[in-house]
């Protein structure tokens, strides 16, 4: 089994105006993945690598892009966000941050 406990920090890089920073960051993310696969820390059958991200990130994003790597990518969430969904029918609680459709 691999190595239970890794770190590797990426590279600072100084981005362009405009510049992809998911598609930058994912390709950074895949490089050390696959380094630590080569490397032997990584085999089938180890759990999925832990990639944590901060809050400026588009941790979905960069999830769907990784999705054909052993990874589980978990991203801080900033304290003024919050994920609300529609209220479905017949379900038993209705959160406060839902609120209801104007169209």
């Amino acid at each position: 089994m691999g190595d239970l406990t890794s770190l590797d920090p990426l590279d600072a890089i100084r981005l362009a105006p405009g510049a992809d920073v998911a598609a930058i960051t994912t390709d950074q993310i895949r490089d050390v993945v696959l380094r630590q696969i080569d490397a032997g820390h990584w085999r089938q059958g180890d759990p999925e690598i832990l990639v944590v991200l901060d809050a400026d990130y588009d941790a979905p994003c960069i999830a769907w892009l990784l999705g054909d790597l052993p990874v589980q990518i978990v991203g801080r969430m900033r304290s003024d966000r919050c994920y609300a969904a529609r209220h479905r029918p017949g379900s038993a609680t209705r959160s406060a941050a839902v609120r209801p459709s104007t169209a």
